[in-house]
């Protein structure tokens, strides 16, 4: 079971690592924006989560067709998260200005 979460966390650290890699290659070297940057920290929570969901539906015995409407779930959930976060955002900067 612990190896298996290490595992999960290792693949999504190796994501996060490629993916802020191909990032800094499509800005020719330069510093991430605000949008690739949120892309990228949904992107690495979505990939974390999916694996630790592949492996409690594995170690728990759960039956294999909980596996794809379980990540779906936790897509749409970060997807409300991404969301409610970019109204609070534009919700402020109307404010201030």
């Amino acid at each position: 079971m612990l190896s298996d979460v290490l595992v999960a966390t290792g693949l999504a650290l190796i994501f996060l690592l490629l993916a802020w890699l191909w990032g800094r290659a499509t800005s020719a070297g330069k510093p991430l924006n605000r949008f690739k940057r949120s892309l990228l920290l949904y992107g690495f929570f979505f990939v974390l989560g999916m694996g630790y969901i592949m492996t409690f539906v594995a170690d728990l015995k759960w039956p294999q067709s909980l596996l794809f409407p379980a990540i779906a779930c936790w897509g749409v959930v970060l997807g409300l998260v991404a969301w409610v976060s970019y109204r609070r955002q534009k919700r402020n900067s109307v404010a201030q200005g």
